[in-house]
């Protein structure tokens, strides 16, 4: 009888931190949910501005798409240039479109000049440096 006790306690335990890990991972998967539809909603507000890429660097992250850091020296259409760093999601295929020296049309957030958008259905903004 002890035994039976102490296999279902420890099915219980077992059963409770299965649990607790895939909320946790629900919940964050809400929250970059949340987060992503904020900034596509930020990105639609954002002012259209030029920037050439001064550097880039990044990874290959599956079979389509890579992680890139990006440094920009960034032209709005109304102010002086300034460098921004930033972090975008892009499709493998279309790599060679963002080496340094290339010049891209992007967005500014219109509430923090540092958040840069990509004008490219192959790029997508995941974050600061």
């Amino acid at each position: 009888m002890g035994v039976f006790i102490i296999i279902g306690s420890i099915l219980l335990i077992a059963a409770v931190m299965v649990f607790l890990v895939m909320r946790k991972q629900q919940l964050r998967w809400a929250e970059q949910s949340q987060r992503a539809e904020e900034y596509h909603q930020r990105q639609t507000r954002a002012a259209w501005a030029k920037a050439m890429i001064v550097n880039s660097r990044g990874g290959i992250l599956g079979e389509t798409k890579a992680r890139v850091d990006l440094s920009l020296e960034v032209t709005p259409e109304d102010g002086a240039t300034y460098r921004a760093l930033t972090v975008w999601l892009i499709d493998v295929i279309a790599l060679s479109n963002f080496q340094p020296g290339q010049e891209l049309q992007v967005k500014i957030d219109a509430d923090d000049p540092s958040i840069i958008y990509p004008n490219s259905t192959s790029a997508t903004y995941i974050g600061y440096c």
